[in-house]
C-alpha cells in the first residue's frame, strides 16, 4: 500500500512535468533558463559570500564583485582555452576514418569473432547524433554568455539585499493568511534543502574529479612516456558530465576514450583506467561523504533523469533528484505528521 501511494504520487509529479514540458508551456520554460542560472548562483556563492565578509568584515557589494571576479575568471579560463580544443576534438571524432582502427593486430584478430566493420562505419552516425546538439551550444556560446551575464546581475541584487534569500521572501508569504502562507513555506524550505545539499555536493564531487583526474593523467603519462594532450580537458569533461546523476559518468568515459583513441590505443588505456579509477572513488568515498544522499531507489532515479532529460534538456537531468528529493520528503513528512503543511517551519517564524 505504501509503494502504491509513493507511485501515486510521483507518478503524479512525472504527469506535471510533461505539461510544463510540452505544447505551448515549453516557450515559458525555455525564457526561464537565466532564473535557472541565476538559482544555481544564488545556492553556489552565497555561503562563500557570507563567509568572506564574516572574515574581511568588508562591504558586502565588495564581497559580492570579488567572488564573482574569481568565478568569470574561472569561466573565461574554461571558454577561451577548453571551449576550442573541445569543439576541435568533437570535430575530429565526427570527421575520423574509424575503420583505419582493424589494422591494430587485436582488432583483427577480433573481426573474426564480431562484426567490428560495420559497427566501426556506423560509428561517425552514432556520434554525430550525439555530439551535434554539443557544437551547436558550443556556436551559440554569444547567447550563452548572454543569458549567464543576466543571471550574473538578477544574483547580484538578490545577494546583496539579503544573507538568506529563502528567509527574506519568507516575509513576503507571511503577509498572506496562515492557511496559505504555511503550506508555500513548507514547500518553500523543503526546495531550499534540497537544492542546496545537492548543488553543492556535486559541484565539490565534480571540482574534486576535475583535479584529480587531470593530475593523475599529467602524472602517468610523463611516469610512462605516453603523449596524451591536454590531460586537463579530459579532467573537465569528467567533471562536468559527473554533474549528471548516472548517465553523466558513462557518456563521460565514453567520451574521453574515444578522444583518447585518437592518439593511440595506449592513451586509451592510460584514460581509461584513470576514469575508472575516479569512478570507483567517487562511489565509495566522494559521494557518500559528500553528496546530499536524499533515500532515493535507483529506480525512480533513472525515471526522473530519463523523463526531465527529455523534456527539460541538461537542465532537467541536472535538477531530477532534487526535484524528486523535494516530492520525496514531502511525501515522507505527510505519513509522519498530516498536519505539518498549515504550520509554519520554525525557521520562519517571526
Amino acid at each position: 500500500m505504501q509503494l502504491l501511494k509513493s507511485g501515486i504520487v510521483y507518478l503524479s509529479l512525472w504527469t506535471l512535468c510533461i505539461l510544463l514540458g510540452t505544447g505551448s508551456a515549453s516557450w515559458l520554460l525555455g525564457a526561464l533558463s537565466p532564473l535557472a542560472m541565476t538559482i544555481c548562483i544564488i545556492y553556489l556563492l552565497q555561503p562563500f559570500v557570507n563567509n568572506l565578509q564574516e572574515v574581511s568584515s568588508l562591504p558586502r557589494p565588495i564581497c559580492i564583485l570579488l567572488i564573482f571576479l574569481s568565478l568569470v575568471g574561472i569561466l573565461l579560463l574554461f571558454l577561451f582555452l577548453l571551449l576550442p580544443r573541445l569543439s576541435e576534438a568533437l570535430s575530429r571524432l565526427l570527421g575520423a576514418d574509424w575503420t583505419s582502427l582493424l589494422q591494430h593486430p587485436l582488432l583483427q584478430r577480433l573481426s573474426a569473432y564480431l562484426p567490428l566493420e560495420e559497427w566501426l562505419k556506423r560509428l561517425p552516425q552514432i556520434l554525430g547524433s550525439f555530439l551535434a546538439p554539443l557544437l551547436r551550444q558550443s556556436a551559440s556560446v554569444v547567447q550563452w554568455i548572454g543569458n549567464l551575464f543576466m543571471a550574473f546581475c538578477i544574483a547580484y541584487y538578490a545577494l546583496k539585499g539579503s544573507k538568506d534569500l529563502c528567509l527574506s521572501l519568507s516575509r513576503y508569504l507571511l503577509l498572506l493568511p496562515k492557511k496559505a502562507a504555511a503550506p508555500l513555506l513548507n514547500f518553500m524550505d523543503i526546495l531550499d534543502q534540497c537544492f542546496s545539499s545537492y548543488l553543492r555536493g556535486r559541484l565539490r564531487i565534480s571540482l574534486l574529479l576535475s583535479l584529480l583526474v587531470s593530475l593523475c593523467l599529467f602524472i602517468l603519462s610523463l611516469l610512462l612516456r605516453i603523449a596524451l594532450p591536454s590531460p586537463l580537458l579530459y579532467g573537465v569533461i569528467i567533471g562536468l558530465t559527473n554533474l549528471i546523476p548516472l548517465a553523466g559518468p558513462l557518456l563521460g568515459t565514453g567520451l574521453c576514450l574515444l578522444l583518447a583513441l585518437l592518439h593511440g590505443f595506449p592513451q586509451m588505456l592510460l584514460v581509461l583506467a584513470v576514469s575508472l579509477g575516479a569512478q570507483f572513488l567517487d562511489n565509495l568515498y566522494l559521494t557518500p561523504r559528500l553528496g546530499a544522499p536524499f533515500g532515493l531507489s535507483p529506480f525512480w532515479i533513472l525515471l526522473g533523469v530519463s523523463t526531465l532529460g527529455i523534456l527539460w534538456g541538461v537542465w532537467g537531468m541536472l535538477f531530477s533528484i532534487p526535484v524528486l528529493a523535494c516530492a520525496a520528503q514531502i511525501f515522507r513528512a505527510l505519513q509522519k505528521d498530516k498536519g505539518f503543511l498549515w504550520e509554519i517551519p520554525p525557521r520562519f517564524r517571526p
